[in-house]
């Protein structure tokens, strides 16, 4: 009801146009990283708890944090490009 409400305001004065922007906040951010971590992980064979993944200092798990940063990037860009 509200989306077609607004898509009648918006056809009403088609001036008017609205750009939000969608963004996580720090601790869904982090959290969302460490879940891809882990995911990274169980695709490779390995099972590690997300026990302070973020501050971890093997290689391996800096690479997959590395990943898992990119691809949030790339999702929130996704999405705000729209």
């Amino acid at each position: 009801m509200t989306t077609k409400l607004l898509g009648s305001i918006l056809d009403l004065q088609p001036e008017i146009k609205i750009k939000m922007k969608t963004e996580l906040g720090y601790f869904q951010r982090q959290a969302l990283i460490e879940k891809l971590v882990q995911r990274f992980a169980a695709i490779n064979g390995y099972n590690i708890e997300p026990v302070q993944i973020l501050d971890a200092n093997h290689p391996q798990i800096k690479i997959w944090i590395a990943m898992a940063e990119a691809a949030v990037e790339e999702m929130e860009n996704a999405i705000n490009e729209k």
